[in-house]
């Protein structure tokens, strides 16, 4: 009776340590692009910041949502015309995992991503696309950890059309089949609990 009583301890201990759930926040500043896929569409410099949270719920394996507003500066190829006001809020929301090799956690995961226009131009609705991401974090105190990432956004539905206010012309895209592909890097800093 004591072997199974301590083997029972050992291993509901163990249970307790690998499903542990473990919560992070943290903000950063984000710097990239939005590509084409035959740069037919449009193509531009992003920058802008974000927050995130993470949870992991067992063993590594969890959620990551964000909230990331990208000012845009957009060339459309059918005229050449750039335009500075176009902002995106883009919310991705993450299947996630955690690979803590301390004193660094290496993460990554792919979701849904929502997206929709703000300032300069219009959108018909919200935009669903898909999104991946990966993560490096340093952590340099116990709660405390720097976070270097990348990520990718692909819009996908619904296919709406866009009307983005420049200087001194209003040009209005359709987004078909060449829909956004952003891509960008990001610093920032987390916090966890």
């Amino acid at each position: 009776m004591k072997k199974f009583i301590i083997i029972l301890s050992v291993l509901l201990t163990f249970a307790t340590s690998s499903f542990a759930i473990n919560f992070a926040v943290g903000g950063r500043a984000l710097f990239g692009g939005n590509l084409s896929p035959d740069n037919s569409e449009y193509q531009g410099f992003v920058c802008g910041g974000g927050a995130f949270f993470n949870l992991d719920l067992i063993m590594g394996l969890g959620f990551q949502g964000e909230v990331n507003l990208l000012t845009n500066r957009v060339t459309f190829a059918q005229n050449s015309v750039s335009f500075q006001n176009y902002e995106t809020v883009d919310a991705p929301f993450y299947i996630w995992y955690n690979l803590p090799i301390r004193p660094i956690t290496i993460g990554g995961g792919v979701g849904l991503n929502f997206s929709g226009h703000t300032d300069g131009s219009q959108s018909s609705g919200i935009i669903v696309g898909f999104a991946a991401g990966a993560n490096l974090i340093a952590y340099v105190a116990k709660h405390f950890g720097l976070v270097f990432a990348a990520h990718y956004v692909w819009d996908v539905l619904p296919q709406v059309s866009n009307t983005v206010k420049g200087d001194t012309s209003t040009y209005t895209f359709t987004v078909p089949g060449n829909q956004r592909h952003s891509i960008s890097g990001s610093v920032g800093l987390e916090y966890k609990f």
